[in-house]
C-alpha cells in the first residue's frame, strides 16, 4: 500500500511600522513625561543664555537641542518595520494505492480506449498491464508514478496503511483520504479497529473517499500451489514428490493431475527434434476441495541413471472457466547424483549445538532407507586431544592446508572458531574456496573469539567472509542479548519470509507457523552493520518492545539484533547465524533441528551441487527457483575460460525464455573485485515457467542454464474478490463516499453517508454522492507568524545625525562665547 500527498497553497507577508517599547497606550505616558519636562529645561536655560543674542540664533540654537532630545527619544522608542506572515498549512489529499499482486487481476471496469498508446506502453514496461486493477488506478491519478503503484507486494496490511497513514498526517489538515483498492485484507490490523485505535489516540479521522476496483463476482481457479521434491537424490534411491492443489469457486469438481518426469534439457528445445520418451510420466484423479483449502498429490519416483533431472506437474485439461491458466504448471529440479555432500564442522569447543549436529548429520540416512549416509561429516575440533572419540567420518588433527584437502568439501560449519590458528595461507585458502569452488560456509558467531576475530588486524581474509561487520571493541557484557533471562523471537524479514530453507514444514502458508511456537534465543552476539548486498534475513524481536512491529533491514537500529544474514562471495554463499542455539528447537519439534540445518547446508552449498560445467556456473539468489511475480531475480555467474583461469568480460549475455514465449536479453556486468564473477538482475512480470541460458562468449558452445518458476503468492491469490462491503464500511465510518469503479469516482456514482455531527454513527443513511473531486473540501490552514523586525534606529546615519546635531550645537555656541 503506498501513500501519495497532493497539496498545494500560497503564502501571504504583511509589513506594518510599530515601536519596538511600546506595547499598549499607556506606555506612553512615561517618555513623554519625560521628554516634556527635558525640552522645559532647555527652552528655560536657553532664553537665559541667549539674552543678548539675536531672537533667531537664539531660536536655532534652541531648535537643535530640541532636535537632539527627539533624535535620543526615538532611538529610546526603537522604531522598526515587523512582518507578519500567514503560515499557510495546505490541505492535503493522501491518496493510498493497494500495490498488492492482487491488484494484477482484471478490473471490472476497465476502459481499454481510455489510456493513449504511449500511457499503456509506460505502464506496460512498470508491470502494470493494460485492463488491471493497477492500471484503473493509474487512470484515476493521472500521474506518472509508475514504480510506485506497480503490484509486487506479497500481502495485503489496509489496515497498518491506514494507521500509518493518519500518524504521519496528524499534524496536517487532510481533505480526505483516497482510497484505490479491491478491498483485500489479509493480515495485520483490521482497518476499522485501526480507525478505533486513532480516535482513542486523539488522531483526526478524515473522510475516506474508496474507490473499489477489480469485480465481486466469484473467480474460479485451479492451481498448482507447490510441489515438494528433493533438491537431490542417489540412483535406485525411491523418492516422493508431492503436488498441493488449491482451487476456487471449484469445490467437488474432479481434475486429473499429471507428473511428468524428464531428463533437465540445455537450452531452448528444438522444435524440429522428436521429444525424448519421458523418464516417467504418472496420472492421478483429484477431487478439488474447498475453496482455498491446499489437497496434497503424491508420486512415487525411482531413479536409475544420472543426471539432472525436471520434474513437472500440471493439471491435464483444465476446466473451461479456470481464469487462470498460467498457474496449473509447476517444475521442480532433481539432481541425481552418487556423490554425497561433505561437510565439515570446525569448532573451537564442543558446544551443544556442535554436538547436536554431529549426532544429527550422521544418523541423516539415504531416502531409500540403507545404511549409506546423505552426508559425509568430518570434524576439526580445535580442543580436541589426539585419540578422542567423535562420531564422524574422519577427525581431523588440523585445518585442511591444501587446495587437494580443503576442495574436496561443500559445505563448511564453524562454531565460533579461534581463526588465529589458521596460518594465513589456511585463510587465503579458506577465501579462494568460497569465492572461486563456490564453497557454503555457514559461520556461526559466540562470546569467546569472535571478539577477537573483530579486531584482530590480523584476521582482514576471514572477516572479509562475513557478511556483517563488527565494532572494533569487546562486545560488552551488559549488551540487551547477553544471557538474557527473557527468550527474543525471530522477527522475519520480507526477503527472510520468502527464503525456503528457513521453512519448518513443506508448504508456504506453514512453514513459517512453527517459528511461533518456539520461544526464541537467549544470547546474540552484537554486529554493528551489515556489508553492501548482505541480506538479512532475520533478527530477534524484544519481548518487551510493543508488539507489531515492522522487521526491517536495519535490526540494529530499532534495538533488534541481526540473527541471520547472508551473502555471496563469488560464487559461493555464506550465512551468518547470531548464536548457537537452534538445538532449542528440539524442545518444539524433535525433527525441526535436523530439519533446519539439512536445509542451511543445502543452501550454501546449491552453487557445487550446480556444477554441470566445468566452465563454471550459473545461480541465481532463490536456490529452488521459485519466486513470486514481480521479484527481482538475482542472477550470478562464475566463469572460467577454456584455460581454467577466470574468464575475463566486461559482462556476458543471459538469455531469458518467459512463459508466454517471448525472450529477453540481460546483460551480466562483471564484479571488478572478483575476476570471473558477473552479476545482473532482472524483474518477472509473469507467473509461469522461465528459463535462463547463459552461453560463453569465447566460442565455446558450453551453456548453463538454469530454470524459474513465477507464481502468485498464496495470500493474494486465495479470494481476488473485489470486498465492496469492507470498503464502503470504511467509507461510512468517517463520512466519506464509496464508489464503484473509476468511472464510478469520476462521475459520483456509488453510495456515501450522511455526515451527522462529529462522526457517522454505524448505520447511518445513504445517499448518491457527488464526484469524488468535488467532496474533498479545502482544509487549508492559516497561522500568522511574526517575523523577526527590521530596526530603522540601530544603523550608522542615526548615528550620524544625531553626533552633526549636537556638533553644529557646541560650534555655534563657540563662536558666540557661549561655551
Amino acid at each position: 500500500m503506498n501513500a501519495l500527498t497532493l497539496l498545494a497553497a500560497d503564502s501571504v507577508v504583511r509589513t506594518t511600522f510599530q515601536w519596538g517599547r511600546i506595547r499598549a497606550p499607556e506606555d506612553w505616558l512615561l517618555p513623554i513625561a519625560v521628554t516634556a519636562l527635558l525640552l522645559g529645561y532647555v527652552w528655560w536655560m536657553y532664553r537665559r543664555d541667549t539674552r543678548a543674542l539675536h531672537p533667531a540664533l537664539s531660536l536655532f540654537l534652541v531648535l537643535l537641542r530640541t532636535l537632539t532630545f527627539i533624535g535620543l527619544l526615538a532611538v529610546w522608542l526603537q522604531p522598526q518595520w515587523r512582518n507578519e506572515e500567514d503560515v499557510v498549512t495546505p490541505s492535503r489529499v493522501v491518496v493510498l494505492v493497494d500495490s498488492s499482486l492482487s491488484m494484477a487481476e482484471a478490473a471490472r471496469d476497465a476502459a481499454p480506449g481510455a489510456a493513449s498508446a504511449p500511457a499503456v506502453a509506460a505502464s506496460e514496461s512498470a508491470g502494470i498491464a493494460p485492463g488491471s486493477r493497477s492500471a484503473e488506478a493509474l487512470r484515476l491519478l493521472k500521474s506518472p508514478l509508475l514504480d510506485e503503484i506497480a503490484p509486487r507486494g506479497a500481502e495485503t496490511r489496509l489496515g497498518e496503511a491506514l494507521a500509518q497513514t493518519l500518524f504521519d498526517q496528524r499534524a496536517a489538515p487532510l481533505s480526505g483520504i483516497v482510497l484505490l483498492s479491491d478491498g483485500g485484507q489479509n493480515t495485520g490490523v483490521e482497518p476499522l479497529d485501526a480507525l478505533t485505535r486513532a480516535r482513542l489516540d486523539h488522531l483526526p479521522v478524515p473522510p475516506i473517499e474508496a474507490v473499489g476496483l477489480g469485480s465481486s463476482e466469484e473467480l474460479k481457479n485451479v492451481r498448482i500451489q507447490d510441489v515438494a521434491a528433493p533438491a537431490r537424490t542417489y540412483p535406485n534411491d525411491e523418492f516422493g514428490v508431492k503436488a498441493y492443489l488449491q482451487a476456487q469457486g471449484m469445490a467437488g469438481r474432479t481434475v486429473t493431475v499429471e507428473l511428468t518426469w524428464r531428463e533437465a534439457t540445455a537450452g531452448k528445445p528444438d522444435a524440429n527434434a522428436a521429444p525424448k520418451p519421458p523418464l516417467a510420466q504418472l496420472t492421478k484423479q483429484v477431487a478439488l476441495p474447498a475453496d482455498g483449502k491446499p489437497i496434497g498429490v503424491d508420486f512415487t519416483l525411482k531413479p536409475t541413471q544420472l543426471g539432472r533431472t525436471t520434474v513437472q506437474v500440471s493439471i491435464k485439461n483444465p476446466p473451461a472457466d479456470d481464469h487462470n491458466k498460467f498457474d496449473n504448471v509447476l517444475d521442480a529440479d532433481v539432481e541425481i547424483s552418487e556423490r554425497r555432500n561433505k561437510i565439515l564442522l570446525f569448532a573451537s569447543a564442543a558446544t551443544r549445538e556442535y554436538q547436536f549436529l554431529r549426532n544429527q548429520l550422521q544418523r541423516i540416512l539415504r531416502s531409500d532407507g540403507s545404511k549409506d549416509k546423505e552426508f559425509i561429516v568430518d570434524i576439526y575440533l580445535q580442543t580436541g586431544s589426539e585419540g578422542i572419540s567423535q562420531d564422524s567420518s574422519e577427525i581431523l588433527p588440523d585445518f585442511p592446508e591444501t587446495g587437494a584437502a580443503l576442495f574436496d568439501y561443500d559445505c563448511i560449519i564453524a562454531f565460533d572458531p579461534d581463526w588465529r590458528r589458521l596460518t594465513p595461507a589456511q585463510s587465503a585458502l579458506l577465501k579462494e574456496w568460497v569465492a572461486d569452488k563456490a564453497g557454503g560456509l555457514i559461520l556461526v558467531a559466540g562470546r569467546i573469539f569472535t571478539d577477537i576475530t573483530a579486531r584482530d588486524p590480523a584476521l582482514s581474509t576471514i572477516r572479509s567472509l562475513y557478511p556483517v561487520e563488527f565494532g572494533r571493541i569487546f562486545a560488552s557484557a551488559g549488551d540487551q542479548l547477553n544471557g538474557t533471562s527473557e527468550p527474543w523471537q525471530l522477527a522475519f524479514t520480507p526477503e527472510g519470509r520468502k527464503s525456503e530453507f528457513l521453512r519448518l514444514a513443506d508448504t508456504e502458508a506453514a512453514g513459517l507457523d512453527a517459528w511461533e511456537s518456539f520461544p526464541g534465543f537467549y544470547d546474540c552476539y552484537p554486529a554493528k552493520s551489515i556489508k553492501e548486498k548482505s541480506v538479512v534475513l532475520a533478527g530477534l524481536q524484544d519481548p518487551r518492545a510493543p508488539a507489531g512491529g515492522k522487521p526491517n533491514a536495519k535490526f540494529a537500529d530499532d534495538g533488534r539484533p541481526y540473527f541471520l544474514v547472508e551473502h555471496a562471495v563469488g560464487a559461493g554463499r555464506v550465512l551468518y547465524v547470531g548464536s548457537g542455539e537452534f538445538w532449542r528447537l528440539r524442545t518444539v519439534n524433535s525433527g525441526y533441528f535436523t530439519r533446519l540445518y539439512t536445509q542451511f547446508v543445502r543452501h550454501v552449498a546449491q552453487a557445487r551441487l550446480l556444477r554441470g560445467s566445468k566452465r563454471g556456473v550459473l545461480m541465481v539468489d532463490h536456490d529452488n527457483g521459485r519466486y513470486v511475480l514481480n521479484d527481482i531475480v538475482e542472477v550470478r555467474a562464475q566463469l572460467m575460460d577454456a584455460q581454467a583461469k577466470p574468464l575475463k568480460a566486461t559482462d556476458v549475455p543471459l538469455e531469458v525464455s518467459a512463459p508466454d514465449r517471448t525472450s529477453f536479453t540481460v546483460k551480466l556486468q562483471a564484479d571488478p573485485a572478483l575476476p570471473g564473477n558477473f552479476r545482473g538482475l532482472f524483474p518477472v512480470r509473469l507467473t509461469g515457467p522461465y528459463r535462463l541460458d547463459l552461453v560463453l562468449p569465447d566460442g565455446d558452445r558450453d551453456l548453463l542454464t538454469r530454470r524459474l518458476q513465477v507464481r502468485v503468492p498464496n495470500k493474494e491469490s486465495d479470494d481476488v474478490r473485489l470486498n465492496a462491503v469492507l470498503l464502503r464500511r470504511l467509507a461510512e465510518a468517517t463520512g466519506g463516499a464509496y464508489y464503484e469503479g473509476v468511472d464510478g469516482a469520476l462521475a459520483g456514482i456509488g453510495s456515501a453517508a450522511t455526515p451527522a455531527a462529529g462522526t457517522p454513527a454505524a448505520g447511518a443513511a445513504i445517499a448518491p454522492p457527488t464526484s469524488l473531486v468535488s467532496r474533498l473540501l479545502d482544509k487549508t490552514r492559516i497561522t500568522p507568524r511574526l517575523a523577526r523586525p527590521v530596526s530603522l534606529w540601530d544603523n550608522q546615519w542615526t548615528m550620524i545625525v544625531l553626533c552633526s546635531l549636537m556638533c553644529l550645537e557646541w560650534l555655534i555656541r563657540r563662536l558666540v562665547k557661549l561655551a
